[in-house]
């Protein structure tokens, strides 16, 4: 079953990922690639990964609370990490 939705996942999202970053308001190409990620997300669900990777939340969860809770100098150039988990990149304030 994984491998079905999986599959599915990986054609809806290659025919139509270009025409979505080309043209946005394309409703067709949006509505498959929303399609596709849904059926990403179920072939994932079937697979049995999801307590292994939910085991990565909780450090990020604490890097992002003390991210959060620091100035940043947005001029400065980010030194941080990229996170996997969605939370984008975590810039430290440069040390002059």
């Amino acid at each position: 079953m994984s491998e079905v939705f999986s599959l599915e996942a990986i054609r809806l999202i290659s025919e139509n990922l270009r025409t979505c970053v080309h043209n946005g308001r394309n409703l067709e190409a949006r509505e498959k690639m929303l399609l596709g990620s849904l059926y990403a997300g179920l072939g994932l669900a079937n697979a049995g990964v999801g307590a292994v990777h939910s085991l990565s939340y909780p450090p990020w969860r604490e890097i992002w609370r003390l991210a959060r809770t620091r100035q940043y100098d947005h001029a400065a150039p980010c030194d941080g990490v990229q996170s996997a988990g969605g939370f984008g990149k975590i810039c430290h304030q440069s040390q002059r």
